[in-house]
């Protein structure tokens, strides 16, 4: 992992940006100021899973003694005095895919790989419509790539392992 190879405030920031997005057994509670999806503006919480122990985890723990526990936000200024602006999340996240082989993405992939993944490994498009708050299945389907479990299709072990290596 490209953080856990140096010891920088920086890197374990970056990092934990796109760490965040998988799916562990764990769980973490991120409050969302604003989200275009909260009709009342009373933010949202988010809920992200991961392992105790897991690279998340220690991320985690590293940016919370950074921060000596006194700042509220993940995505924070190293010296967490403020949270982060949206272009400065979108900027460090698409340097981040970037580095570890993936030019050209941004953050908002992580919701549509994030759909794909989940249609892969067998939850419904009920499930996926919630987790990713999508407000309609027409909405969800933009996200999903033309691939045969998208469609409710089973597929062999080779067909997925084929498209693990186009993610």
């Amino acid at each position: 992992m490209l953080a856990m190879k140096e010891d920088s405030p920086e890197r374990d920031r970056d990092a934990l940006l796109a760490i965040l997005s998988f799916n562990k057994d764990g769980m973490i509670e991120v409050h969302v100021e604003k989200a275009k999806n909260d009709q009342n503006r009373l933010g949202r919480r988010s809920f992200f899973n991961y392992e105790p122990g897991s690279d998340a985890d220690i991320l985690m723990c590293r940016w919370r003694l950074r921060t000596k526990g006194k700042c509220p936000y993940v995505f924070s200024h190293l010296d967490g005095s403020k949270k982060l602006s949206k272009q400065a999340i979108s900027t460090l996240s698409t340097k981040m895919l970037a580095a570890i082989g993936k030019p050209g993405a941004a953050y908002h992939c992580f919701r549509r790989g994030g759909a794909n993944h989940m249609r892969r490994i067998g939850h419904s498009m009920g499930e996926i419509q919630c987790r990713g708050r999508w407000r309609s299945a027409a909405g969800l389907q933009r996200y999903l790539t033309d691939v045969p479990t998208a469609q409710g299709c089973l597929q062999s072990q080779a067909e997925f392992d084929d498209e693990d290596d186009e993610d």
